[in-house]
C-alpha cells in the first residue's frame, strides 16, 4: 500500500495475505475430476472456491455459538487466524514457521475458533495501559496501550481533568500514544490517563495509570501518583513505530522487490549473500521506500539479504526461481 485514503503516499505498507487455509479437495457429484489416490469415485473440488465456503461455515457456527450476535467479522477473522495449523511455503525451500505469504496464519481449526467465542465465553481480552519515559516529561508524556487479542478493539483514552482524549481502534499488539504534560495554573499536576473499552458482553471495562515523571535514560522511574513520589519499575520504551522489511515476490525468477518503513529515514544498507556466505550485492538506500533487486543476475537457490541501519539488523532469506 503506497498512498492512504485521501490520496497521500505514505511510508509502504504490505500487507499480510492471505490470512488463513481453510480446507479443499471434498467430494461432490459433478465438478472436476477424481484424485486417483482416494478410497472413492465422487470427483474432488480444489481451489479458494472451495475452500472458502469451509471457512464461511466455521464463521457461522461462531457466530451461533456466541448466542448474543454481537460478534464483529474482525473478531471472527482474528479468532480464526490465531487458531490454526502451522503449514509450510510450498513456494520456499525448509519449513516456513508462523505466518507464510502461501498457507497464511495456517489451517483453521474450527473447534477451537467455536469454542472460543461459544457462550458464556469472554473472548475480549482485557488491554493494558502502561507509562512510558518522555525525552521531555515536561511537555509531553508517553504511554503504551498493549492489545492482546488478535483483532482490533475501539477503545477511549482521556488524561483526567483535561480535554486530551481520544476515541482510537487499537489494532493488535501495541500502540504508543503521547499526551502534553498536565498543569493547573503554571503548576505540574499529576498526569492520570483512564482507558477504557467494552468486552464482548457490551460491560465496560477501565485501566488506569499515572504517568512517568522521568525522562529516558538510565536512573529510576517514578510516577506522579498525587502529592507524594513512589520508586516503582516503569517501562523504558521509547514512543516507536513499527519497523517493516519484507520482499515481496518471494520467490521470484526476475525482481526482489524490498518494502523499507523504518522507524529513521537515514541511510540503510542492503545485501544479498550466496547460500555459503560470499557477498553477492550491497546498495546504500533511503530508511523508507521500495527497493528492487535484479533477480535474473543470479543462478536458481537460496539467498540471504541482509538490512542494516545503525542498531537496526534483519535477515531475510530469499529465493530465485
Amino acid at each position: 500500500i503506497l498512498f492512504d485514503k485521501a490520496g497521500n503516499r505514505i511510508p509502504p505498507v504490505l500487507r499480510k495475505k492471505p490470512e488463513i487455509t481453510a480446507p479443499d479437495g471434498g467430494n461432490n457429484s459433478f465438478f472436476a475430476n477424481d484424485d486417483p489416490w482416494d478410497t472413492d469415485s465422487y470427483p474432488n473440488f480444489y481451489g479458494t472456491s472451495a475452500a472458502a465456503p469451509h471457512a464461511a461455515g466455521v464463521a457461522a457456527l461462531m457466530i451461533d455459538a456466541q448466542k448474543l450476535n454481537t460478534i464483529t467479522p474482525d473478531q471472527i477473522k482474528g479468532i480464526l487466524s490465531s487458531r490454526t495449523y502451522d503449514m509450510d511455503n510450498r513456494y520456499t525451500q525448509g519449513m516456513d514457521k508462523g505466518f507464510d505469504y502461501n498457507t497464511g496464519s495456517g489451517l483453521i481449526r474450527a473447534e477451537q475458533a467455536v469454542g472460543d467465542v461459544k457462550f458464556p465465553n469472554l473472548f475480549v481480552k482485557n488491554l493494558e495501559l502502561i507509562p512510558l519515559c518522555s525525552e521531555n516529561p515536561k511537555t509531553t508524556r508517553n504511554w503504551k496501550i498493549v492489545n492482546p487479542n488478535p483483532f482490533e478493539v475501539k477503545a477511549h483514552w482521556f488524561l483526567t481533568g483535561f480535554s486530551q482524549d481520544s476515541r482510537p481502534y487499537l489494532p493488535p499488539g501495541d500502540t504508543y500514544v503521547t499526551t502534553k504534560a498536565a498543569y493547573y495554573r503554571n503548576f505540574a499536576v499529576p498526569n492520570i490517563l483512564i482507558l477504557d473499552w467494552e468486552d464482548n458482553f457490551g460491560f465496560s471495562r477501565f485501566d488506569i495509570a499515572s504517568s512517568s515523571t522521568r525522562e529516558c535514560r538510565n536512573q529510576p522511574a517514578t510516577l506522579d501518583a498525587g502529592s507524594s513520589t513512589r520508586q516503582v519499575p516503569v517501562e523504558r520504551d521509547m514512543l516507536i513505530k513499527p519497523e517493516i522489511v519484507e520482499v515481496f515476490p518471494n520467490p521470484s525468477s526476475v525482481k526482489f522487490r524490498l518494502y523499507l518503513s523504518l522507524a529513521k529515514s537515514e541511510k540503510t544498507e542492503i545485501s544479498l549473500y550466496s547460500s555459503d556466505g560470499r557477498q553477492l550485492f550491497v546498495n546504500t538506500v533511503p530508511g523508507n521506500g521500495i527497493h528492487e533487486i535484479d533477480a535474473t543476475r543470479y543462478k536458481p537457490g537460496v539467498y540471504l539479504m541482509k538490512v542494516r541501519q545503525g542498531s537496526f539488523y534483519k535477515t531475510i532469506k530469499v529465493i530465485r526461481q
